[in-house]
């Protein structure tokens, strides 16, 4: 009996490890992506749909032409977003900054999107 109950145990632990994620994240919405130039003109001004664990990189590689390093350009984890359509960056002179609600977002674009959040991009000097 107790190797059942060991053996089921396991079972149910292994199950919520796999389902576990499937629910968390079983999220579907619609997101707002706004990008602004250097010279603080908006340039993109677009709503998008997701579906499941989505992130920003995700979204903004799907409907845009980006240009995106990796932690292995700079300090650092995750991707690092230079350009996006026609704004560009070098990211010594500038960098796009990236705000979540009118807040700074502290996850860039490996952060998971949500719904009805607004996404701003807007290019910022290096002081």
């Amino acid at each position: 009996m107790r190797i059942f109950l060991s053996v089921l145990a396991v079972a149910l632990a292994a199950a919520g490890i796999w389902f576990l994620p499937s629910v968390l994240f079983d999220e579907e919405g619609t997101i707002t992506v706004e990008v602004y130039n250097e010279n603080d003109e908006q340039v993109v001004s677009n709503t998008h749909d997701f579906y499941g664990e989505t992130t920003l990189f995700d979204v903004l590689d799907e409907h845009y032409d980006i240009d995106c390093e990796t932690a292995s350009f700079q300090s650092g984890s995750g991707k690092i977003l230079l350009g996006i359509e026609n704004v560009q960056t070098d990211f010594q002179n500038n960098f796009i900054y990236i705000e979540k609600n009118g807040a700074q977002s502290f996850y860039g674009v490996d952060q998971y999107v949500e719904d009805g959040a607004v996404y701003t991009l807007s290019v910022r000097r290096v002081e």
